[in-house]
């Protein structure tokens, strides 16, 4: 099971009022074999009750979250980006944890 280790950025675009629907989306954009550690990005979107459906434009987005997490046995896979973004991200990611060493 990864261990959590920390956090990067924690971004708040949007208020989440009591009551409202929210979808959060999560994704590995960084691992490290030798260290055993992952960069996970989680985004929150609003979703929109009145007209059912779910709003995943910048517009709508309230939160940005980046976690860190370790891997005991340091079984964590290689990362392959296979989008443009998901290779900004992995870049970011990457950069990250070679400035933090973790």
């Amino acid at each position: 099971t990864p261990i959590p280790i920390g956090f990067d950025e924690l971004n708040y675009h949007l208020p989440v009022r009591v009551g409202d629907l929210i979808h959060m989306t999560s994704k590995i954009v960084y691992t490290n074999k030798e260290t055993g550690t992952m960069r996970i990005w989680v985004t929150v979107n609003l979703y929109d009750s009145k007209q059912d459906r779910l709003h995943l434009d910048r517009s709508r987005r309230t939160n940005k979250l980046q976690f860190h997490f370790k891997q005991p046995k340091h079984n964590v896979q290689d990362i392959h980006p296979e989008t443009y973004s998901e290779i900004l991200m992995y870049l970011d990611a990457k950069r990250w944890h070679d400035e933090k060493g973790f």
